[in-house]
């Protein structure tokens, strides 16, 4: 077991934590089967809900006028990851377009609000654009008769935002995931990691998941978590983590102790049916 990861006793109904993810597309899509938001739902199920709060389309403007794009039912939240600029590093001319400055100042706010309610946050860099791709499968199907020059996301710009990140995470105080780096110290830029040269494909998310929990682990002690040994569960007894457990696990249950259980209820319940009608649960008979 290492240093850091100590097994804690299980924790009650109602006392898991949460782990919110903020963001647009990248993040709303997340939730597909292989998707980076799923893996780490399957990382931490028993220990933390991971709630998905992506919307398509959506920039850190109309984010941070949404306070409730953020809300949830928990008592208490472990950690809330912002990603987000894909879409606000659109050209001027597009409707979702953010400035620089103005990004910066919406990030810097939406780093501020999570902190008031989460433990930990991680501000995470858009990754870079494979303009061409991006022209060829998306951009030229909704634009027909549009020339290259036109394309609205952008290599270069989504670059500038991914600095924008790093530094609004720094002044803030949160960690930040540098995706962007992840996927442009690849031999191609990171293109083959793009299913459209501007959303991801399974080893796109794969990526973001594998360097988003580097990030984590490093800046985040609490949530670091081992895997059983024997099989590479992250939630079962074998496994150790800071964080606790929802109820016990399955093998410190002793069924003798429920089976004794049913076996009391079941005897009072006969006892209770072979008295009279009118006395078996408290009631008696008002006779006129």
């Amino acid at each position: 077991m290492p240093g850091d990861a100590r097994p804690a006793a299980p924790c009650h109904v109602g006392e898991r934590p949460a782990i919110v993810l903020l963001g647009d597309s990248l993040t709303q899509y997340g939730f597909g089967p292989e998707g980076w938001a799923s893996r780490l739902a399957h990382r931490y199920q028993r220990r933390a809900d991971v709630l998905n709060r992506g919307y398509s389309g959506y920039t850190s403007r109309w984010l941070l006028a949404a306070p409730s794009a953020a809300a949830v039912p928990h008592a208490k939240v472990l950690l809330t990851v912002i990603w987000l600029g894909a879409n606000d590093a659109a050209p001027k001319s597009a409707r979702c377009h953010v400035p620089l400055d103005e990004f910066s100042e919406n990030l810097a706010a939406l780093v501020a609000r999570a902190r008031d309610r989460s433990d930990d946050v991680v501000v995470v860099s858009c990754p870079p654009v494979d303009d061409r791709a991006y022209f060829d499968t998306a951009f030229s199907k909704k634009h027909p008769g549009a020339s290259f020059r036109d394309v609205d996301r952008t290599r270069a710009s989504a670059k500038r935002y991914a600095f924008i990140a790093k530094l609004a995470a720094q002044q803030g105080g949160a960690a930040f995931c540098d995706v962007f780096e992840a996927f442009d110290a690849r031999p191609d830029g990171g293109r083959a990691l793009l299913s459209d040269g501007l959303h991801l494909n399974e080893k796109g998310e794969a990526l973001v998941f594998e360097t988003l929990l580097r990030c984590v682990d490093d800046h985040c002690p609490r949530l670091r978590l081992s895997p059983c040994a024997a099989t590479m569960s992250p939630a079962n007894a074998g496994s150790f983590s800071q964080l606790r457990h929802h109820l016990p696990w399955h093998d410190v249950l002793d069924d003798r102790d429920y089976q004794g259980r049913k076996r009391e209820r079941n005897s009072q319940l006969q006892r209770r049916l072979s008295r009279p009608f009118s006395t078996r649960f408290g009631l008696s008979l008002i006779h006129i």
